[in-house]
This record gives C-alpha cells, sequence and structure tokens, in this order.
C-alpha cells in the first residue's frame, strides 16, 4: 500500500497538550463546521489538529489547505477506514500524551474538550472519555457509549428493557436516562465520534484492529482495554453535536454490517456463550419487532413503517445466518 501524502503544518509536540483525530470522507461541508469548532477551541487549549482524508471526491483535501493552515493533512489514494485512518496519526505522535478523536460530522466545543481533559489528568486508572452525542437537532444519538459484552445486557438490548429504565445495562447506554446527572457514568465502551484516549492505554493494548472498516473497532478496542484493567468513562453533563452518520446513506445492507461487525467484536471479546446468546437474543428481539410493527404498516402512508420493518428484516437475517454459521470460534 502506497504512503499517504502528507502535508499542512505540525504544531511542536512540546505546545500541544492533545492531537485532535478527524477522519474524513466526502464530508466537506460538515468538515468545515468540524474544523471551525476546533479552530475556537485553539484560542483556549493546545491542540495539533490531524485530518486524514480517506481519498474524498469532493474537494475536501484541497477546502482544508486553502482554509487552515492550522491542520495537518494526511492524504490517501483511498478510503482506508476508520480504524486504519486513526493507527496512522497514533504512529505519527508516540511522544502524544492524548488524542481526541472527533468525526468529521461532529462538533465540540473548548468547555467540552477542557472537562474531557482534565478529567483524564485527574483519573489515571481511566483509558477514555467521552461526553454525550446529541444530535443537531437536541436528541439524544444511539449508540454514544455502553456495556458488554455479556448475554444479560444482549437481552435487555434486544428485548428493550434498558430502554424502559436505567437499571437494566444494555450493550448501548440509553442517553436520556443519565440526562441532568452531573456524576461520571463507568461504562465498558465509548463511540468513537468523540473520545480522548489516553495514549498511554494505547502503548500498552495496541492500536485499533484494522480488520474491523467503520464498525465495531471502538468497542472492540474498548473491551480489549477493559481486559486489562482499564476503565472507560461517559460524561452526560456535557456534550458534543453530531450529524449522525452524516457521510453515509443509511440502508439495511449497511445495518447488516454494522451488526456483523459488532457480533464479531463480540466474540472476539467475550466467550463463546456471550457470542451465541447475543445472536439467539437478537434474532428473538428482531423477529418480535417484525411481527410487532406488521399491522402498523398497512395503508398508503406507512412508508417509514415498512422501512424500518425492512431495515429489520435486514438484522433479522444476518443474526440468523451468524447463528447458524459453523465454524465460527471465539477467543474465549
Amino acid at each position: 500500500m502506497p504512503a499517504p501524502e502528507r502535508s499542512g503544518q505540525n504544531l511542536p509536540l512540546e505546545d500541544t497538550d492533545i492531537v485532535v483525530v478527524v477522519v474524513n470522507w466526502n464530508t466537506r461541508e460538515l468538515l468545515r463546521q468540524c474544523l471551525d469548532s476546533l479552530r475556537e477551541c485553539r484560542e483556549s487549549l493546545r491542540l495539533s489538529i490531524v485530518v486524514v482524508d480517506n481519498g474524498s471526491t469532493d474537494g475536501s483535501a484541497d477546502m482544508i489547505e486553502a482554509a487552515y493552515p492550522e491542520t495537518r493533512l494526511v492524504k490517501n489514494s483511498t478510503n482506508m477506514g476508520f480504524a486504519k485512518a486513526n493507527n496512522v496519526v497514533f504512529g505519527l505522535y508516540p511522544a502524544c500524551s492524548y488524542f481526541l478523536l472527533l468525526n468529521s460530522d461532529a462538533t465540540v466545543t473548548p468547555e467540552v474538550i477542557g472537562i474531557l481533559l482534565r478529567f483524564l489528568k485527574a483519573h489515571e486508572g481511566v483509558a477514555a472519555v467521552g461526553p454525550a452525542l446529541r444530535l443537531p437537532d437536541g436528541r439524544f444519538q444511539m449508540g454514544g457509549a455502553g456495556w458488554g459484552p455479556r448475554a444479560s445486557y444482549s437481552f435487555n438490548t434486544f428485548f428493550l428493557l434498558s430502554r424502559m429504565n436505567r437499571r437494566f445495562r444494555g450493550l448501548f447506554i440509553v442517553q436520556e436516562h443519565y440526562e441532568g446527572r452531573h456524576e461520571p457514568v463507568d461504562v465498558d465502551w465509548l463511540a468513537g465520534a468523540c473520545m480522548m484516549i489516553r495514549a498511554k492505554t494505547l502503548a500498552q493494548v495496541g492500536f485499533f484492529d484494522e480488520r474491523y472498516f467503520v464498525y465495531g473497532e471502538d468497542a472492540e478496542w474498548c473491551w480489549r482495554a477493559r481486559a486489562k484493567g482499564w476503565r472507560f468513562a461517559y460524561l452526560p453533563q456535557v456534550f458534543a453535536t453530531h450529524h449522525y452518520r452524516g457521510s453515509m446513506i443509511e440502508s439495511g445492507s449497511m445495518r447488516a454490517e454494522w451488526f456483523d461487525l459488532l457480533a464479531d467484536a463480540v466474540c472476539r471479546s467475550s466467550s463463546a456463550l456471550n457470542y451465541r446468546s447475543f445472536l439467539l437474543f437478537g434474532v428473538m428481539g428482531y423477529a418480535l419487532r417484525v411481527v410487532g410493527l406488521a399491522p402498523l404498516s398497512i395503508g398508503r402512508k406507512r412508508s417509514s413503517v415498512r422501512d424500518r420493518i425492512a431495515n429489520y428484516r435486514s438484522l433479522l437475517g444476518e443474526s440468523i445466518r451468524l447463528l447458524f454459521r459453523t465454524g465460527k470460534a471465539c477467543n474465549k
């Protein structure tokens, strides 16, 4: 694979507290908002900003070079995915203390970055910390953090118990349950959309697993670090704004790919029993959704419900395929 091209200014590491890593693929206008927010952050925080452009064809790289000279640009000729792109930057800054992963379709304020940094400095046993994730309209995003992989957490997720009450922990945190809380929440994984990582943990645990292209790599890495005794903290009192999947088109096939990679992360990070339970509860949960929504899909103006059913059918099919696939062995 050819070496990535690099351009832009690189702030001296001794003048930097945090290296911010932004992976971009054809999100020029959203990336502009992201970099504008980081430019404001640089007025009060010592940041080095690195954008890894994964072969964009929308002029993103030209825009960065023309409008954001303070940003270091790493240009790839092809889309190498999220995990590998972040690993490139981890390797460029081996002496860095903290990395802030920020999606190109996300924005953050200086106050939020400052709180994340101070939290990591005050809690040596915490590998990474992340804020709440809100959509542009103020609603909470699904999947900002979570727990697992355990059979009980899978059950609570697929049978919707985790949405009813926060006492029922699931694979994904229901951020609404923690709105207004000022204490950190101990979680098992954080979303890579906005996560500040202690570089010391990367040195011990290793970088992201590059077998994951765009889904599952954050959870798998966090679960790997948890196995070595590291903790993770979700801070509900602060948030980043995320144009969720701003660079992607939602589809049943994409959801199936997401489920496949999440299942693989569960398999690699847990026991065979937990993995099989994850798939079995997935089959049962998605089947109930398809059956339960069917009566609501009748009528000409029910296209949104039919789309949801189609997505759940795709997820159901994928969970069945994985459940009955032979020769799949887990790490433990």
